[in-house]
Order: C-alpha cells, then sequence, then structure tokens
C-alpha cells in the first residue's frame, strides 16, 4: 500500500508541471527507433517550471521521458523522446543526470535548449555525420601529448578529435590515484580525480572548460582540466598527471 501511495505522489508531481524527475526516479529502458524529421535540430525557450520529466541514456546524456499536458514544454512542442543536447547554449548531450540538471536549475526562465528529434542511436549517428563533415573541411592534424608522469615521460599521438581521457587510457597511461581508481565515475565529469595540469598547449589544442570544469575546479587555477571534458583537437600539448 504505502509502495502504490509513493507512486501515485511521483506521478502527480510529473503532471503539475515538475520539470526534473529526482534521482531515484532515473529508470534504464529500451526505446524503439523514431523516423527522423526534415529537420531533427529543435530550439525553444521554455518557461519554468517546464513539465519535463528528463530519464538518463546510457552511457550518459538525457532525453525526455514524458512532457505533462498543458505544461509550458508542451506549447514549446517539446516531445517524448526527444534528446537533450544544450541548456543555454552548453553542451549537455554526455553529461550525466545530476550534472546536466545542475544546470537545467541554474538556466534563467525561459530556459533555452536545443533538442533532437530522434533516438540516442539516431543523435549518435547524426553527431558522426557532422563530425566527419568537420574534419572533412577542417582537419587540424593529430594531438601530440606529452605526459610528465611518475616514471619516463610519455608521448601519446591522438588522431581526429578525441577525449583526452579515453586517449590516455588508451596508451594505457594511468591518470588517477588509488584512491581515484576506486572512486572515480567512469569519464561521467562527476568525480573530478581525472584531474591534469596543462604545462603548455598549443592555441586551440583542447577544447574550452565546461560548465563541469567551471564548477569542479572552480578552486584551481587555468591550467587545470578533467581529462573527461576535454577535447584534443589537434597540436601540441604537454599535461602532468596526478597533479
Amino acid at each position: 500500500m504505502a509502495l502504490k501511495m509513493i507512486m501515485g505522489l511521483l506521478l502527480l508531481v510529473a503532471h503539475v508541471g515538475a520539470f526534473l524527475a529526482p534521482p531515484s526516479c532515473i529508470r534504464k529502458s529500451s526505446r524503439t527507433l523514431r523516423t527522423l524529421s526534415s529537420t531533427p535540430l529543435v530550439t525553444v525557450d521554455c518557461e519554468k517550471p517546464m513539465g519535463i520529466v528528463f530519464e538518463e541514456n546510457d552511457g550518459g546524456g538525457l532525453y525526455v521521458l514524458e512532457v505533462a499536458p498543458d505544461s509550458a514544454a508542451s506549447k514549446v512542442g517539446v516531445a517524448p523522446g526527444d534528446q537533450l543536447l544544450k541548456v543555454a547554449g552548453d553542451d549537455v548531450s554526455k553529461f550525466y543526470f545530476d550534472a546536466a540538471m545542475d544546470l537545467l536549475q541554474k538556466a534563467p526562465s525561459p530556459a533555452n535548449l536545443e533538442l533532437f528529434r530522434g533516438s540516442v542511436e539516431e543523435l549518435n549517428s547524426f553527431q558522426q555525420g557532422s563530425t566527419e563533415d568537420v574534419s572533412k573541411s577542417q582537419s587540424k592534424g593529430p594531438t601530440l601529448v606529452t605526459v610528465e608522469q611518475e616514471g619516463p615521460s610519455a608521448t601519446v599521438s591522438v588522431t581526429g578529435e578525441k577525449i583526452l581521457r579515453t586517449a590516455l587510457l588508451e596508451a594505457k597511461i594511468d591518470i588517477y590515484t588509488f584512491k581515484g581508481k576506486l572512486t572515480n565515475c567512469n569519464g561521467g565529469g562527476q568525480c573530478g580525480t581525472c584531474i591534469v595540469d596543462v604545462i603548455k598547449s598549443d592555441s586551440g589544442a583542447l577544447s574550452n572548460r565546461t560548465p563541469v570544469e567551471e564548477a569542479r575546479l572552480k578552486n584551481k587555477g587555468p591550467s587545470f582540466r578533467l581529462a573527461c571534458q576535454a577535447v584534443c583537437q589537434g597540436g601540441d600539448i604537454s599535461i602532468k598527471t596526478k597533479p
């Protein structure tokens, strides 16, 4: 009986305009592919409370699980299944639930949202195609990462755009302290244990700091980065692991 009452209350909250679901309500589910519209990218300005229940995709990123009837979100055309790409211009397409919710809560009303109208599989295909087009026209060559670490230094060559953490782990570079090995969030931007110090870098060799980094590293200097958030974009970089 108690469980039924709790589920009833959660459903009520979803339909009176709550724009987020508490973490305990996140469910992992498989969904069927939907046909892409001619315009898969949708930008809306949505008043708060939005009336959206978000759910986390496997591997990060949120999609719209439910839109409350007659809510602000329904009036601007947000639809169940839409993938959340940006909040107020900040890319959240790979953010996990807590990090994305933090930006949604801080965004002014009306909140500017960029959405992808399709499944996560279709989004991945769309992004891959866009990245390939950009790479063909604006190729910067490989990123050469010199790593200062315990023991001899190492050099990692990264082809194309790739997350720094991924490139370092693929090269068998040990980026975590002992505690970090036990507590890291697997690249979700939630723990801060993959911190590196960028000693020097060519202009544009790494992507700019993300909002997650600004929050996690607010007491650190600008040379500190989270390897899971920094994207290698071509050029020479020198970093120190476990600073």
